[in-house]
């Protein structure tokens, strides 16, 4: 799913990865200063399997709230927004760092939290090797 929002148009992007439901909002006001700041795009992806432990009605009523909170946020900051939701399973992992490998990402925002799921602790537990890797900044976000 994608909504965008806004007419600054950027070559750049902010990706922000939402894994935990506890610390979304948390990161999405992050996430919405750090693209603001650097007139770039927001790329918010909200990973379904890692937020496993409610429902699917649960992670529905979720994404309406932070879809409706991410465009407004947005709206106002002047911030053109895309929004994913990935749930590819085991290869969720994969997904998220073939995105962070991208060319334009200038900055990835990250959870510090452990999620309660296995999938979940995979990518904060690797938050240190990918900042390592990656050719762009990593911010966590407790």
């Amino acid at each position: 799913m994608f909504c965008k929002q806004s007419t600054v148009v950027s070559e750049h992007q902010v990706l922000a990865c939402i894994t935990e439901v506890d610390n979304a909002w948390r990161l999405l006001a992050e996430a919405v200063e750090q693209a603001s700041s650097r007139k770039a795009s927001l790329r918010l992806v909200v990973c379904q399997t890692f937020i496993k432990d409610h429902t699917k009605d649960d992670f529905a009523h979720f994404f309406r709230k932070l879809r409706h909170a991410a465009t407004q946020s947005c709206k106002d900051s002047d911030v053109r927004l895309i929004i994913e939701i990935l749930d590819c399973g085991m290869r969720e992992q994969v997904e998220v760092e073939k995105l962070i490998s991208e060319k334009t990402t200038d900055l990835v925002i990250l959870s510090d939290l452990t999620p309660n799921s296995f999938i979940g602790r995979l990518l904060p537990r690797r938050s240190a090797q990918l900042a390592r890797s990656c050719k762009c900044s990593v911010l966590l976000v407790r």
